[in-house]
């Protein structure tokens, strides 16, 4: 059916990561010549060290936009269950990407031949590059199961899915608003070079 309906927001429907304390030692104390008088002189005591405190560590900033997921042991395995790992990864990655408009991590996953896989990049890219962005659109899927081959892809996959509500700021002040919904994801990934790619995906919006 395609990725055209509004429901399923944009990404949808384009689709059809020791301190050392210092010391200073006093002067050597000094001795006044003894008195002539019967009184008894009197020796300074030495000064005191001093040791200098050390400076407090400066705590490690925590990042506190998104944070770019990374890929878990599970989706390293060629295995259908490690297709399965990937392809939740992935879905972790379009929402990280739509939220950021970081693209780069999103697209090495992509098999050459996924063009439906260009089309979802693009439109994240298009968004950001202009000055707008995007708020919103996140997707969650359910269980994924296996379908039969097709694509050329060594394990195929479907599951349901929702995504939030979205929108797109462009940059000329004008938004575009897709409402929440619920899609389908048909995945197709293949084990090539050791890793997962998406060979082929789309989303179309869910019957009610």
């Amino acid at each position: 059916m395609g990725l055209r309906r509004a429901a399923v927001v944009m990404i949808a429907a384009t689709l059809g990561a020791s301190l050392v304390a210092c010391t200073d030692d006093g002067p050597e104390p000094t001795f006044e010549s003894a008195p002539t008088s019967a009184t008894s002189a009197t020796v300074p005591s030495p000064l005191a060290s001093t040791t200098s405190a050390a400076p407090t560590p400066t705590p490690t900033p925590t990042p506190t936009g998104p944070v770019e997921p990374t890929l878990p042991e599970a989706a390293t395995k060629n295995s259908v269950a490690g297709a399965k790992a990937f392809v939740r990864w992935w879905v972790d990655l379009v929402n990280y990407s739509t939220t950021t408009g970081d693209v780069v991590a999103l697209k090495n996953l992509h098999d050459s031949r996924c063009t439906s896989c260009d089309g979802g990049v693009k439109a994240i890219t298009d968004a950001y590059d202009h000055g707008g962005h995007i708020e919103g659109g996140e997707w969650s899927v359910g269980g994924l199961r296996e379908l039969p081959l097709d694509h050329e892809a060594d394990v195929a996959l479907f599951a349901p899915g929702r995504s939030t509500a979205q929108v797109v700021f462009h940059a000329d002040g004008s938004e575009t608003k897709y409402a929440s919904g619920k899609f389908y994801l048909y995945a197709y990934v293949i084990w090539t070079n050791s890793r997962w790619s998406m060979r082929w995906v789309r989303s179309p919006a869910a019957r009610d």
